[in-house]
């Protein structure tokens, strides 16, 4: 038995929903239907199961009711039925809290599969919407792969820059690569977080794997008692500044 929360300012949409869920068999034993105003004394006085709500356009105004709603305390999934093209914008409204997503424009048999998924706390997007996460998705792995293949070198503005991620690498602490480098804890600070910036990394972690992995840091052995790299350890230099 299920109780629905209707976001939707025309009673006609909310009679629809309700013809579609009793044709689909869903046990929804109450519908309470709110404007974009009111939804949170519904909430207030009721829980939910889950709450559709109706989106006539993707601008502020249009948004405002699924921003307000997924952000008030113990709020329901949300299904949203998008009269914009919901391949286009389904991604805003699942970054703000909706659950579910289906077009305007979808079968009442498509609606109705998208209510019950909703309902039992799963998920449901449109073919279209599928198509284009899978696509932002991919182009977005894309980009974070090749920001991160650009060797390190590249990526930093400066010989210092390199020199203080070997130090890093070689989990130098701070008060030790002040030393070696002559600067401030605040200026070494503010030089590991123009690094991270500048490569894309995530953290200092990252940025040591990468540093290895690039032969930045061929190898601890390597590096001289200044932090420098050590070619009497029969290691390359990799051009490398050592002063």
């Amino acid at each position: 038995m299920y109780r629905l929360l209707i976001v939707d300012r025309r009673p006609l949409f909310a009679d629809g929903i309700r013809r579609i869920a009793d044709d689909a068999g869903l046990a929804v034993t109450e519908i309470v239907r709110a404007g974009p105003a009111d939804f949170a004394q519904a909430l207030a006085d009721t829980s939910f199961d889950a709450a559709v709500v109706s989106i006539a356009a993707p601008n502020a105004l249009g948004i405002e009711p699924l921003h307000r709603l997924t952000r008030l305390p113990g709020a329901p999934p949300v299904l949203v039925v998008s009269s914009p093209c919901e391949s286009v914008h389904g991604v805003r409204f699942l970054r703000l809290g909706a659950r579910s997503i289906i077009s305007a424009q979808a079968s009442p048999q498509e609606i109705a599969a998208a209510l019950a998924r909703t309902l039992a706390g799963r998920r449901h997007v449109s073919a279209a919407l599928a198509d284009h996460l899978v696509a932002h998705f991919v182009a977005h792995v894309v980009a974070d792969r090749e920001q991160k293949e650009i060797g390190l070198r590249d990526a930093v503005a400066s010989d210092a820059q390199l020199r203080m991620i070997q130090l890093l690498a070689l989990g130098k602490p701070i008060d030790v690569i002040c030393n070696l480098l002559r600067i401030t804890a605040e200026d070494a600070r503010a030089q590991r977080r123009e690094i991270l910036r500048r490569t894309g990394l995530a953290d200092e972690q990252e940025l040591k794997r990468c540093a290895f992995e690039q032969q930045l840091v061929p190898d601890r052995r390597a590096m001289g008692v200044d932090g420098s790299l050590d070619n009497r350890a029969g290691r390359p230099s990799h051009g490398l500044p050592t002063r």
